[in-house]
């Protein structure tokens, strides 16, 4: 997780398989194909092996609407790593139904976990969100 959020703050003032350490690579511009992007979306997994899902509320037209996204942005780590803020993510699949890429739109809602109650990390391709809708 502090790899994660070192590699996009770096990144942050700068306009197949996937692991974490590949992502992370990707976004320092490790490979040839860099593409400015500047998050590594990600997923936890529970102790029980199950996906961790986060709800926010959001304003749309006067009413207020619930949303659950399971993909999260590292904002910051607690000063012993035992908790970490994370953004909720909100995923836009691809128009095209061949196509694997997706993208995501920061949605402002954060919380604060636990890292001790997950076991996995998924990391997910790096990409640029769109800003808060």
């Amino acid at each position: 997780m502090a790899a994660i959020i070192k590699a996009q703050k770096i990144v942050a003032g700068r306009h197949s398989e996937t692991s974490c350490r590949t992502s992370i690579a990707a976004l320092r511009g490790d490979y040839q194909h860099r593409q400015g992007n500047t998050t590594i979306p990600f997923m936890l997994y529970c102790k029980d092996g199950q996906r961790f899902c986060g709800n926010g509320i959001k304003e749309e037209e006067g009413r207020f609407v619930c949303f659950t996204s399971c993909i999260f942005k590292a904002v910051s780590l607690s000063p012993d790593h035992s908790c970490a803020v994370l953004e909720l993510l909100i995923q836009h699949e691809s128009p095209s139904c061949h196509s694997s890429s997706h993208s995501y739109t920061a949605s402002g809602t954060c919380m604060t976990v636990d890292l001790s109650c997950f076991c996995s990390i998924r990391c997910l391709g790096t990409t640029t969100p769109r800003k808060t809708w």
